[in-house]
């Protein structure tokens, strides 16, 4: 009887002891957990689509095969799953300046006036390259896009050349260029719409 209490008390004091030198150790905290890395990209769901025809060897923004092809490329990217808000809008806010270069600074204000739920805006351009020799006009069709988010970080270019090339009479003027070369828009805006929903994903 006398042993167990002696054993039990050695045991207590040992017990004892140990908690008396946790407590006395110093405090060390506790490393600081990482913060969560935040989301590198905002998701882009609504896109502002604006017409610019103010490029070197553009088409205009009224002339019946331009509107067709923005019209095809707009539906591309709703059937990517984009909400397109038109910018048709922006593109006459001032009419004095349509056939002018506009800086991206200013169609992005414009933009973001017309449409407040806003997350990226895109340029869309058509062009007809010609290269001219002494018997005809060797002439193409392009599609261009630049694209930025709704603050004006860049979300960079797009752009896609027909293959196919037409060698056209100088008797051939600007309004029949664009009938012939515009055959090829559909496959042009295909093209370049792959790419334009590639960079808003």
């Amino acid at each position: 009887m006398r042993l167990a209490v002696v054993i039990g008390a050695a045991v207590a004091v040992v017990v004892v002891g140990f908690v008396g030198t946790r407590l006395l150790e110093p405090r060390v905290p506790a490393p600081a957990t990482a913060p969560a890395p935040a989301a590198a990209t905002a998701s882009i769901d609504n896109v502002m689509v604006i017409a610019d025809d103010a490029l070197p060897g553009g088409m205009a923004r009224g002339n019946r095969v331009f509107e067709q092809a923005l019209t095809a490329f707009e539906a591309q990217l709703r059937t990517a799953g984009f909400t397109v808000h038109d910018g048709r809008a922006v593109s006459v806010t001032n009419p004095a300046l349509d056939n002018e270069k506009r800086p991206d600074t200013e169609i992005l204000q414009l933009a973001r006036r017309q449409q407040a739920r806003l997350d990226a805006v895109v340029v869309f351009s058509m062009l007809t390259p010609i290269d001219s020799t002494m018997q005809a006009q060797n002439a193409g069709i392009r599609g261009a896009v630049r694209m930025f988010r709704a603050d004006g970080r860049t979300l960079g270019n797009a752009e896609w050349t027909s293959p196919m090339r037409w060698s056209l009479p100088y008797a051939c003027d600007r309004a029949c260029l664009i009938d012939t070369v515009g055959a090829e828009a559909t496959a042009v805006v295909a093209a370049v719409s792959e790419r334009v929903v590639a960079a808003l994903r």
